[in-house]
């Protein structure tokens, strides 16, 4: 028993799967695209503060993190939660504390609950004194950071 395979009917079928992996991947990246559009719009219209400011003062918090230096990532965590609970806060996000905002908007924006982790660093950075922080800690708490806020638009 051989097998034999005929090219004229496989390719035919090979384009039509590879076309449809070609649609889909390109659909997908249009609705992410027109859904942080829209997020972008109706931030801008709640917000008193703008998308424009928060990347002002992302930039800042980008400078602390080049500095390299154990004071700036400190500061540039501490600056990171701060920004990201204005914005929550200006979303009208309801809850006193900052955790309690977060887990209200954790439910809307389903990619923030990765923030805990981040939050918690910067809750140790305030609370502890004895917290040694490390380089990589700094910056995936505010790759997170940055993540939550592209996730609810007020980033690019």
């Amino acid at each position: 028993m051989t097998l034999t395979i005929d090219l004229e009917k496989l390719f035919p079928v090979l384009f039509v799967i590879f076309a449809v992996v070609a649609i889909v991947v390109v659909i997908a990246f249009v609705v992410d695209w027109l859904r942080r559009a829209f997020r972008r719009l109706f931030w801008r219209r709640r917000s008193e503060l703008s998308w424009q400011d928060v990347e002002r003062r992302w930039q800042v918090v980008d400078n602390l993190m080049k500095s390299g230096e154990l004071v700036s990532l400190r500061l540039a965590v501490v600056e990171a939660d701060k920004i990201l609970d204005e914005v929550l806060k200006s979303l009208s996000m309801p809850g006193t504390t900052f955790a309690e905002r977060l887990k209200f908007a954790s439910h809307k924006y389903y990619r923030l609950k990765k923030v805990w982790r981040a939050h918690k660093i910067r809750n140790r950075l305030a609370h502890e004194t004895t917290f040694n922080l490390q380089k990589g800690q700094a910056r995936s708490a505010v790759k997170e950071f940055y993540r939550a806020l592209r996730e609810i638009g007020a980033v690019k």
